[in-house]
């Protein structure tokens, strides 16, 4: 999208003025959005997760993330717990906590796909630049407080 917030700035006007612009996220796509899927339609309905974020009087941030029904074992790749199930993604599969493995989408065709379809009908794509801009101000103020600004 840009490599600072007035770069990006820059190509949401670009989408201001009309135009298709999609940001490349695939995580947006799958298999996430099975996830977010099986937590929006209530088949997992009570996340057991705890995370909780802090700033700090000087502006020190600060994560905790505390977990109460793991049902695997603890690694780098994106796990998400329910009480009624554990699922992790990694290499780009979806499994349970069993390791069966949970039918979701290649996000590549899905991604291609939603950025024609935004195309055709004139649309913004789920990874607008709308979309993303916030997370480049975001960014940009943690810059400028590491930075003193």
């Amino acid at each position: 999208m840009g490599l600072n917030l007035e770069e990006s700035n820059k190509v949401a006007a670009l989408e201001d003025s009309g135009l298709v612009v999609m940001v490349c996220h695939s995580l947006r796509y799958a298999p996430h959005r099975e996830l977010r899927r099986r937590v929006a339609t209530g088949e997992l309905q009570i996340p057991m997760d705890l995370t909780i974020g802090m700033r700090s009087n000087t502006g020190a941030l600060a994560t905790v993330a505390m977990s109460f029904n793991n049902h695997a074992t603890i690694s780098v790749d994106f796990r998400l717990i329910g009480e009624e199930n554990t699922y992790l993604i990694a290499g780009g599969k979806l499994t349970d906590w069993e390791g069966n493995e949970v039918e979701s989408k290649d996000p590549g065709p899905g991604q291609d796909q939603g950025c024609l379809n935004a195309i055709k009908t004139g649309t913004k794509p789920l990874t607008s630049v709308s979309e993303c801009l916030p997370v480049m101000q975001l960014l940009n103020e943690l810059q400028q407080s590491i930075d003193g600004g």
